[in-house]
């Protein structure tokens, strides 16, 4: 193997590594890092599994920690439900939001 063989075998995988890193940082450390700064403890399996099942654990993870902060306990899971029914509906964080709240005051009555 020559020099300049092993120069670009060595440049492959480093720009693999780096495109790894990024796919990790954006997809799965980024919510993490926002829920347990927020002292919530999700799992990353957790937030992993929200993004091989199709979901966006940013978004799921922001209406949790605004709900919480909100006094509203909602589990994770319900939320996530409320999602994936209600995926059409739902453009951004503030209307996941109040979906969950208007299934809250529901489930009450």
């Amino acid at each position: 193997m020559t020099d300049k063989t092993k120069i670009i075998i060595v440049f492959v995988i480093a720009a693999c590594a780096y495109i790894l890193y990024l796919i990790v940082a954006k997809f799965i450390a980024k919510p993490f890092m926002k829920a347990m700064l927020n002292k919530h403890k999700i799992p990353l399996t957790r937030i992993v599994a929200m993004q091989l099942r199709g979901n966006p654990p940013e978004l799921i993870i922001d209406a949790y920690i605004i709900l919480h902060h909100s006094n509203i306990r909602i589990s994770l899971d319900q939320l996530e439900s409320i999602y994936i029914t209600n995926k059409k509906l739902i453009c951004d964080c503030d209307a996941l939001v109040e979906l969950a709240k208007n299934n809250c005051i529901t489930e009450k009555n």
